[in-house]
């Protein structure tokens, strides 16, 4: 078992981790515009020894996010890091360090894309270190108008196979893995002050009302909202836990378009092109909807799903109980070894599912390791014949065999899999990685979280027909022409938004009245079917030529799509990956002196006090009008938008419920507001009440029937009584 720290770790002279680091404080900025967000974290430290250390950071990140900044500042110096090709960061770094100079070499986990690692060599001692990253990140929308946005704190322990001599297992026996473990950044091998606090100041372009409960903020964000407002409140860290901006869009129906203009310099190569990102929600017609579905959910019961194993048996009981009448179904545990509740898929019956349910009831996280990859090649042997299979996998997520398992997804047909990662600190390169080379879609369900509507949406985007040979077809003004980004169109399902990135060529004139458009053409089964919308285009767009978000996450599109490709074209990574000055597998981050680029700055030998000053840890909210979009950025809207509702022919409880289980709305109360007010937290009586009401759902939907019916019992009827 291999202990990986996590924080900023100090190693003596024989390279073995020797202590921590004590952390200060860090200050979080997260700026939210639209469906879009930038993040940059100021992490603070101080060597207390009286020698210069070499230390290393390691710390979680999801997997999409594209980091476009690291640098520190030591004793007034500030030594930036850029991408370079890996092996030669990597001897960039140890010259430096074998010469004393201060150095600074960042690079993804070579096992894991969701872990960074930031070297920083020759801290003074009794120096202090300010150490900066950002990184830009589109926001997960997980039902239509709710989106989050997770700041990882927590490392999770991540099971590496035993493969032996080949990388694809075949055998159905229980192996020998190995388990690296990653502490948490709170826990108690991480060294932080006794006035530790996280300082968070959250930006969101149209924010409104907002609230704070022990893991999440809360936020509205309104298309028409034009004030700013100003929220504030002190906390400490959660322990072992993450923290989730969670924003309710409001207004948000139209297809926007935002054109970022490139840098001025001919130079600049992939930031000196012109970038449009357009997003919207597409509706197709002629939508083939009577094939038949099979579904296969696969359980993760080893010992690292722990507590969450009651998570995921209430994530599989209301997948169950969502079934169409007319599939069939299997359900295989996994851990070291898997079992199938069927041989074969069987037809949905009151008979099979009362077999899931006595199985889902006795669920347990005792089955071992986590060898996803042999429950999947034992589901894979059986091609779907006049069936589109519908893989659901839920697990934490906690493997080291990312990249087998989905080169072995991305190889089947007439399949989708759609994964939920169950619990705080599950790898985000998995979850996402494996839907995407399935073509479905990544969930997250945190520990405290509640099921009901990501279970629901998820449900709906299965049971959607597959649109496949998607082809984009755009308009732009005399002149101009696009890239896309990525190359493929990703998945789309009915009425999800969807965001697409493209690279212009070409000057766009300010007197062009010339409305632009894009259409989507592709199948449904046989029929053809397309969707188009307009959108304007304007010249007269700002510049910001320190982060240009849009470009880097245009480029992070690229990269994850190279990087799942089987050809795995590596000059391609690296050169779009040193051009957009992001990370990727292929090249890693190496610091620079901020003033010449030159030979880095060496390290001083005179006593540099702790920083200084009492600061005011507090958490600020801060939410600006939706037209407060910086200067880089422009805002246009084509033609009305649609939102998509699925209707589903089968009464659920979800739906049948909804109405008893909400709260009770009375006449609102004037108030008087201070942008200055603290933001609330949760009573606890409310989320006393909010616990029952999960509890009776629940114990409602255990007793539905396989087709959506109850049977009029005493117990349902009991059920009842306790909501009226």
């Amino acid at each position: 078992m291999e202990k990986l720290l996590h924080g900023l770790v100090q190693y003596n002279a024989s390279g073995m981790p020797k202590e921590n680091v004590p952390l200060q404080r860090i200050d979080i900025k997260v700026t939210v515009v639209g469906f879009v967000a930038s993040v940059e974290s100021d992490l603070y430290y101080i060597n207390n020894s009286t020698e210069a250390v070499q230390t290393e950071f390691v710390f979680p990140l999801d997997a999409d996010s594209a980091v476009y900044k690291f640098e520190a500042e030591i004793n007034n110096r500030v030594i930036i890091a850029e991408v370079q090709e890996k092996s030669q960061a990597k001897e960039t770094y140890q010259n430096a360090i074998e010469n004393e100079y201060v150095g600074l070499y960042m690079a993804m986990d070579d096992d894991y894309a969701d872990v960074f690692r930031l070297k920083l060599g020759n801290l003074p001692g009794k120096k202090s270190a300010k150490l900066t990253f950002a990184y830009a990140r589109e926001v997960d929308m997980e039902t239509d108008d709710i989106g989050i946005l997770t700041l990882p704190t927590v490392l999770n322990p991540r099971y590496v196979p035993d493969t032996g001599s080949s990388p694809f297992p075949q055998s159905d026996g229980a192996t020998g893995g190995e388990l690296k473990i990653f502490s948490s950044l709170f826990d108690k091998g991480m060294l932080y002050m006794e006035d530790f606090f996280i300082n968070f100041e959250v930006k969101v372009a149209g924010g409104g009302n907002g609230c704070l409960s022990s893991e999440k903020i809360t936020m509205d964000v309104n298309a028409d909202r034009m004030l700013t407002s100003l929220k504030t409140v002190s906390r400490r860290p959660e322990l072992g836990t993450d923290f989730v901006l969670e924003l309710h869009y409001k207004g948000f129906d139209k297809p926007c378009a935002i054109l970022e203009k490139g840098k001025d310099d001919n130079e600049s190569g992939f930031l000196s092109s012109d970038v449009l990102m357009v997003n919207f929600s597409p509706l197709f017609s002629n939508l083939q909807t009577n094939a038949l579905h099979e579904f296969v959910f696969l359980i993760d019961r080893s010992g690292s799903m722990g507590s969450r194993i009651g998570k995921a048996k209430e994530t599989l009981l209301l997948l169950l109980k969502s079934l169409p009448v007319n599939c069939s179904f299997n359900v295989v545990s996994f851990g070291s070894e898997y079992s199938l509740l069927f041989p074969k898929s069987e037809p949905y019956s009151e008979e099979s599912m009362e077999k899931a349910m006595g199985l889902q009831r006795e669920m347990g996280a005792d089955m071992g390791g986590t060898e996803i990859y042999r429950a999947l090649l034992k589901v894979f042997e059986d091609k779907p014949v006049k069936v589109t299979r519908q893989v659901f996998l839920l697990t934490d997520g906690e493997v080291g065999n990312v990249q087998e398992i989905v080169k072995l997804v991305r190889s089947q047909t007439n399949t989708r899999v759609f994964t939920f990662g169950i619990g705080n600190g599950c790898s985000t390169e998995l979850i996402r990685d494996v839907a995407k080379a399935g073509k479905g879609k990544a969930t997250f369900v945190r520990d405290s979280e509640r099921l009901q509507n990501k279970v629901m949406s998820v449900m709906k985007c299965s049971l959607c027909p597959t649109i496949k040979d998607l082809s984009l077809t755009w308009s732009l003004p005399d002149g101009c022409s696009i890239l896309n980004v990525p190359k493929e169109v990703p998945t789309i399902f009915q009425g999800d938004r969807l965001i697409l990135y493209g690279m212009i060529s070409g000057e766009i004139s300010k007197e062009t009245n010339v409305k632009s458009s894009l259409k989507m053409i592709g199948k449904s089964g046989e029929l053809p079917v397309e969707y188009g919308l307009e959108f304007d285009l304007d010249s007269t767009v700002g510049k910001n030529d320190e982060v240009f978000l849009l470009h880097r996450l245009a480029a992070k599109a690229r990269i994850s799509e190279l990087e799942m490709e089987e050809s795995g074209d590596t000059k391609m990574l690296t050169a779009l990956s040193t051009a957009a000055n992001i990370t990727c597998r292929e090249t890693a981050f190496v610091g620079f002196d901020k003033n010449n680029r030159d030979v880095l700055a060496q390290a001083g030998h005179q006593l540099e006090p702790a920083f200084d000053g009492y600061i005011q840890h507090s958490l600020c909210l801060r939410s600006y009008g939706l037209m407060d979009m910086g200067d880089n950025c422009k805002r246009s809207y084509g033609f009305t938008g649609f939102r998509f509702h699925f209707e589903n022919p089968f009464k659920k409880v979800t739906d049948v419920f909804s109405g008893i289980f909400s709260k009770k709305k009375g006449k609102a109360k004037n108030k008087k507001k201070n942008s200055k007010e603290s933001v609330p937290s949760l009573k606890k009586k409310d989320s006393v009440r909010e616990d029952e009401k999960t509890t009776v759902m629940m114990e409602l939907i255990e007793l539905q029937k396989f087709d959506g019916s109850w049977e009029l019992t005493r117990s349902f009827a009991d059920l009842l009584r306790k909501e009226f």
